[in-house]
């Protein structure tokens, strides 16, 4: 009998692990463009393929050109929410066209939608739930 529960624990935990690791991911800050929020450094948590991202979350996705690691910024709008008045130059001054978002580092000298435009929302890749510490925490 007590080799049946560990077994079952056992298979629990295995069957848990796989589940977050599909679902979570842990992503580290490189840069300030979301200072002060988020330092260099600081781990997030971060749910997959979060098919819902909404305006004021910060998402994580991927660069438009390869070589480059996964992003963090702040979704600014999203379809047919007004083009932010910050990013109009590189996006327009139309609602945000069906497909795409317009995303914002909360840092000054951020580079995100006001240089480069519109993001397309498959290029996100998931939402940012919980900081999980960073360089700076007390240990």
């Amino acid at each position: 009998m007590f080799v049946y529960a560990v077994l079952l624990a056992a298979t629990a935990v295995v069957a848990l692990s796989w589940l977050a690791r599909r679902l979570l991911v842990v992503v580290t800050v490189d840069g300030h463009s979301m200072a002060p929020q988020y330092l260099p450094g600081d781990r997030l948590l971060a749910l997959r393929r979060a098919g819902r991202a909404g305006t004021g979350d910060v998402v994580v996705f991927a660069w438009l050109r390869a070589g480059v690691g996964p992003l963090v910024k702040r979704v600014a709008a999203m379809p047919g929410e007004p083009v932010p008045q910050p990013a109009r130059d590189a996006c327009g001054s139309t609602p945000v066209p069906s497909g795409h978002a317009v995303v914002i580092g909360d840092g000054p000298g951020s580079v995100d939608s006001r240089e480069w435009g519109l993001l397309p929302l498959d290029r996100i890749t998931a939402v940012v739930v919980i900081r999980l510490g960073g360089p700076t925490d007390p240990r």
